[in-house]
């Protein structure tokens, strides 16, 4: 699942390009926490690691909630669905705030 989310951030980089309303570095800090996740995948319980790994595939489709390629929001959505798999996993130390990755 980590490397589909570094697909998806591949392709966020390439869409970025042509569209500079994706939020490009909310993309990558949201793959930042992933592989931070899962450098202590066996520490988490076996219930926090179903969630994350969950997070993780919801990250990784573009047609989610709100469109990641054709909205400046469009990653807002997956950070609620990381953020709540983090406090779910008592990892509330990584949950993002979208607004310190606003830049418009």
């Amino acid at each position: 699942l980590l490397r589909d989310a570094r697909q998806h951030l591949e392709q966020t980089i390439a869409a970025h390009a042509t569209n500079r309303m994706i939020n490009l570095r909310l993309a990558t800090a949201i793959v930042e926490v992933f592989e931070c996740v899962v450098g202590d995948w066996d520490a988490l319980s076996a219930n926090a690691r179903s969630w994350l790994a969950g997070a993780m595939h919801y990250f990784s489709k573009s047609n989610d909630d709100e469109p990641d390629f054709s909205s400046p929001i469009g990653f807002e959505d997956d950070i609620e669905v990381l953020n709540s798999c983090l406090r779910f996993a008592r990892r509330d130390d990584l949950c993002l705030n979208a607004e310190d990755y606003d830049d418009a």
